[in-house]
């Protein structure tokens, strides 16, 4: 995103809902960081230096904290120009300080100052929260959250669905032919174990000796056995069988149209 369409953003914020809230989401924490780090650049120069602070207690990494969180950030700037005249809120990755960040975009709002919140696609503020009336009188949404083609997880998976697609293929018949079987194999299965079921409960085996009812519930409980393990062989047949037809990039497709119609 170049700082040209950053500036026009912050531009276009300022001319909306002056007095309301508006809400800015960006397809991701990384898109957002980076939008946020463009703005707390100096027109005059690069920006001040991250402050490192401890991460966790009594550890000895540290992290370093973003200008935007630590107002360390040049009074020229966007971000700064932007506080000036809104309060400005940004979504947490962490869940225990949504709270506070809502409460002061609520708060601004309330002041008659006017609010906006920073947030990402699938966040916490995206999805769950009821902005009714001025807590959104804009929403501003900065690309949609396809999934990052080059990102490790996404290679991994593309990757993974291809191998899948091809041991599929190789077996194809042979899982074909035995699933056929089973499909054929379970109801006859089931019929027997309801006759002898039904022996059972109506009193079919009690003018027998006792060996002979203890040797048919023993049957019983071995078809079961036997008819959890053919549902879970169809079941894993039947997985992989779908698996033939999605390859890798069938499934980025998928994962494509997804976000589309979730935004």
């Amino acid at each position: 995103m170049s700082h040209r369409i950053l500036s026009h953003l912050a531009s276009l914020s300022l001319s909306l809902a002056s007095t309301a809230g508006i809400l800015v989401f960006f397809p991701s924490y990384p898109a957002l960081e980076r939008a946020l780090g463009e703005w707390c650049k100096s027109a005059k120069g690069p920006a001040k230096p991250a402050t490192a602070r401890p991460f966790g207690s009594g550890s000895t990494y540290r992290r370093e904290q973003p200008a935007w969180e630590t107002g360390d950030f040049p009074a020229d700037c966007i971000f700064a120009q932007l506080s000036k005249l809104k309060t400005l809120t940004v979504e947490p990755r962490g869940a225990a300080s949504f709270a506070d960040t809502l409460a002061k975009y609520r708060q601004g709002i309330a002041e008659g100052k006017g609010s906006i919140l920073f947030g990402v696609c699938r966040g916490k503020a995206s999805e769950g929260v009821d902005f009714s009336n001025d807590m959104a009188r804009a929403v501003l949404l900065m690309g949609i959250p396809y999934p990052a083609l080059m990102d490790p997880r996404v290679v991994i998976k593309r990757n993974l669905m291809d191998k899948l697609q091809q041991q599929a293929l190789s077996s194809g018949p042979r899982d074909a032919a035995r699933l056929r079987e089973l499909q054929e194999l379970l109801p006859r299965h089931l019929a027997g174990m309801d006759r002898l079921e039904r022996e059972l409960r109506e009193g079919g085996l009690h003018s027998q000796v006792d060996q002979r009812r203890a040797e048919a519930q023993q049957r019983l409980a071995a078809m079961h056995a036997q008819l959890l393990e053919y549902q879970l062989e169809r079941e894993r047949l039947q997985a992989r069988t779908s698996l033939a037809a999605l390859s890798g990039a069938d499934w980025y497709s998928q994962a494509a149209f997804r976000a589309v119609n979730q935004v």
